[in-house]
């Protein structure tokens, strides 16, 4: 019994069904009318929607042996989306068994369905010869559809995809080739990658001021992640001059979008006069109230508020403290998170205030921290 057919079988025995291979058409298969394909596609899109939250555990217990097989249903059904996310599985080994050869031709009859992301894939499976004979002008060929059908997110999928090397080889210079163009067609987080790898020299020479630029087209786009990554540059020095009041005004704006962000998703609190209205909260009425309670977001933007006088008058020591006290709330991870938002905002203020003032600030945390009961 050669490999394909092992792989089918076993996955088959481990999901309770038939196979999980794309099933042939057979010759007498009935054309299906209109009304049968919108109902093969709702009804796929529904197994699709019930994967999902067999894989992440959302609702339900995370399964991803029920994720398969809800995924199988809906790719049986013509659902593309489904195709990929069962042909990923199978590369990984993940509710079914791995096998690279039906993991490609799942992608085969998504890519064959239009879907961009499984193009690419199918490409990097042949430059890779993982599941499918090695062939670099098949790659190429995959490659060109796949640019050619890309809507500008999938290009950060496909980037990603290469950057991580989890599912092909890692080739992070043809990650950034997709990020560049995810970018030029104006996807955010093309962007911030493209920028990343010009930080880091990654698959790109070494640019700083690339990077910088990259940064700045997202931050200017309302980008959080941009906004702390290009107040960096400027705090630095890194590709743009060093400009701590630049610095300053960008984590502060990326404070303002972080907190923003989490009051809309607030009942009663994000629609006009449903609550409390948008200068109100710059000015921190219900932002002082939050904060007191020790919400982190309303510290976040209290720190912001001082800082640069935003419905306040500008006090330093009043925006470290609030600052201080919310990246206590959380880890300064890598990644650019509210609370490290806060920790560079803080360093940044630290290095225009006086001994006197810092220590002042820390007082006052230190303060309100006391006060606090204990958990």
């Amino acid at each position: 019994m050669n490999l394909v057919l092992k792989g089918w079988l076993a996955c088959a025995a481990l999901l309770g069904v038939t196979s999980v291979a794309p099933r042939q058409d057979g010759p007498v298969q009935k054309t299906p009318d209109a009304e049968e394909l919108r109902k093969r596609a709702e009804s796929g899109h529904s197994m699709l929607g019930l994967g999902v939250k067999y894989e992440l555990g959302l609702g339900v217990p995370k399964d991803d042996k029920a994720a398969a097989e809800c995924y199988l249903n809906a790719a049986e059904l013509g659902n593309a989306v489904a195709m990929c996310s069962l042909a990923t599985m199978c590369m990984e080994g993940r509710g079914v068994p791995m096998d690279h050869k039906v993991a490609a031709e799942w992608f085969r009859k998504a890519a064959q369905l239009g879907n961009a992301l499984a193009m690419g894939s199918l490409g990097a499976m042949y430059a890779d010869g993982r599941g499918v004979p090695k062939d670099q002008n098949a790659a190429g060929e995959w490659f060109r559809k796949a640019e050619q059908h890309a809507r500008s997110h999938e290009f950060v999928s496909l980037g990603r995809i290469l950057q991580d090397g989890h599912l092909v080889s890692k080739n992070d210079r043809a990650a950034a080739e997709w990020y560049r163009k995810g970018a030029e067609r104006g996807d955010i987080e093309a962007m911030v990658l493209l920028g990343e790898m010009y930080e880091a020299g990654s698959g790109v020479p070494k640019d700083e001021k690339a990077a910088a630029n990259w940064f700045r087209k997202a931050a200017e786009l309302e980008d959080p992640k941009a906004m702390v990554l290009l107040g960096d540059m400027y705090a630095d020095g890194r590709g743009v001059p060093r400009e701590n009041k630049i610095a300053i005004e960008w984590y502060s704006k990326a404070a303002e979008f972080w907190v923003n962000s989490i009051r809309a998703l607030l009942p009663g609190r994000s629609e006009p006069g449903g609550g409390v209205s948008h200068d109100d909260i710059a000015a921190g009425v219900w932002n002082r109230e939050a904060a007191e309670r020790g919400d982190e977001f309303a510290m976040l933007y209290l720190g912001a508020a001082y800082t640069i006088g935003r419905g306040v008058p500008k006090d330093l020591v009043c925006a470290h403290m609030w600052l201080n006290l919310a990246a206590a709330h959380g880890d300064r991870s890598a990644v650019p998170t509210p609370h490290r938002t806060a920790a560079k905002l803080r360093e940044s203020l630290e290095k225009i205030m006086s001994p006197t003032q810092i220590e002042e600030a820390q007082r006052l945390s230190r303060e309100w921290m006391g006060k606090q009961p204990s958990k």
